[in-house]
């Protein structure tokens, strides 16, 4: 799930020089720069902040909190980054490919047979990692903001959910879908080919695979169920995937398996064990 929230510092205004600022004149043309998108309306607010080599070389930041927050960015203020756990995710799939522990081209139900039903069984990895696993609508319908924050109830859920084809989205009306198939042939075209599928298909699927979409928190849930039942952070195979993400009483253990895979995998060795965490 998306499960990860972060912080970042932001940096002080243009009108004041921020705390510990770099002097350079590429500090100088930054500050213009986002000054000059905050003054016409391109830019409410913003923070650029660019480490060369260890060294920080600009370190600024423009307008304000939002548009009901008239408060001016400064250095001590906080913000929730989105979306960030599926770098940290993806980052630790690859780990645990390096390690052995997954395989790109297998299917994800050869390592969690759990995720192995209702159409999923031949998923690989990765097109799971491509967002072409089909995922996008295994969401349950109708859940409530507790229950979307329910880590394990939704990897249950994902893992027992059903694969939708490449024209579901088309069939069902989505517009989202069928603008997806387009943009995503589209840019095969151009670069390369068509990647519909078949012999040309860069994820090994067949003619009715599932076209690129993305597939927000069926992906998060997907992934980290992966990581939680499908392998060991010691680089082998966990035996039959688990009892979590397929039904069971296991939740709190698969949630703390992925955030002790993270703990050991990324935060401790970039020395932030206390800092980076999953919130499952």
């Amino acid at each position: 799930s998306e499960a990860a929230t972060a912080t970042a510092t932001a940096k002080a205004v243009p009108t004041a020089a921020p705390l510990r600022a770099p002097s350079s004149s590429l500090q100088e043309r930054a500050l213009r720069l986002m000054s000059a998108l905050h003054c016409t309306g391109q830019l409410l607010g913003g923070q650029m902040c660019v480490i060369s080599s260890g060294d920080v070389v600009v370190d600024a930041s423009c307008g304000s909190m939002g548009v009901v927050d008239a408060r001016p960015v400064r250095n001590e203020t906080l913000f929730e980054v989105f979306q960030l756990s599926g770098g940290l995710l993806s980052l630790l799939v690859m780990q645990q490919i390096h390690s052995g522990a997954l395989s790109i081209d297998e299917s994800v139900a050869s390592a969690w047979p759990k995720f192995g039903t209702n159409g999923k069984e031949k998923i690989t990895l990765k097109q799971l990692l491509h967002h072409r696993s089909g995922l996008a609508s295994a969401v349950p319908k109708k859940k409530t903001l507790r229950e979307l924050c329910d880590w394990q109830a939704m990897v249950d859920a994902i893992a027992n959910g059903e694969r939708a084809r490449a024209n579901t989205g088309a069939r069902n009306g989505s517009a989202s879908a069928g603008e997806t198939e387009t943009n995503v042939h589209a840019y095969a075209r151009t670069h390369g080919g068509d990647k519909r599928g078949g012999s040309g298909d860069d994820c090994g699927g067949s003619a009715d695979d599932a076209v690129g979409e993305y597939e927000g928190g069926a992906w998060g849930w997907a992934v980290s169920g992966l990581l939680a039942y499908g392998s060991r952070s010691d680089g082998s195979r966990r035996n039959g995937g688990g009892s979590g993400g397929g039904g069971g009483n296991s939740g709190s253990g698969g949630g703390h398996r992925l955030s002790s895979l993270l703990r050991r995998r990324l935060a401790s060795p970039l020395g932030c064990p206390s800092e980076l965490h999953f919130g499952v």
